[in-house]
């Protein structure tokens, strides 16, 4: 998971300390779930290598933050992630990484989905929105 668009945000605010971005997760799965990359070691991340893994991360917006987690079983199970308290952000764009790039699966916006009046101005989350989504592997191994 990537917050954030680095270059998208230094045009639009430049490089101030304004405009700080929050973001939570939660993660659960049938099985041990393993954080194998911390893009912030400031950032919080609770319960590694357990069925439920908490993380809290913050950045500016001319910066990114994020998180890799796995692993993803081969048997067609996969974990549920639960972005809550969200501040400035738009909405989840969920990636995979075909060992060459990162290509976009899908694109989940609150603008789209959440009544106006729950928003800021702009469209972004202002704190307390959430969204649930579900992460399944893409194949699944039959012996």
């Amino acid at each position: 998971v990537v917050y954030g668009d680095a270059a998208q945000g230094q045009a639009q605010f430049g490089t101030t300390d304004d405009n700080l971005r929050k973001e939570k997760v939660k993660l659960t799965a049938s099985y041990n779930i393993n954080i194998e990359l911390r893009d912030d070691p400031d950032d919080d991340y609770l319960g590694d290598g357990s069925m439920e893994v908490l993380m809290s991360h913050s950045h500016r917006a001319f910066k990114t933050d994020g998180f890799c987690v796995g692993p993803m079983l081969g048997d067609g199970s996969g974990f549920r992630a639960l972005f809550y308290d969200l501040n400035n952000t738009l909405g989840v764009n969920m990636e995979s990484y075909d060992g060459t790039r990162l290509v976009s699966q899908t694109t989940w916006t609150f603008k789209d989905n959440t009544a106006s009046n729950d928003l800021a101005a702009d469209g972004r989350a202002n704190g307390d929105e959430s969204v649930t989504v579900d992460i399944l592997p893409s194949c699944a191994c039959v012996a």
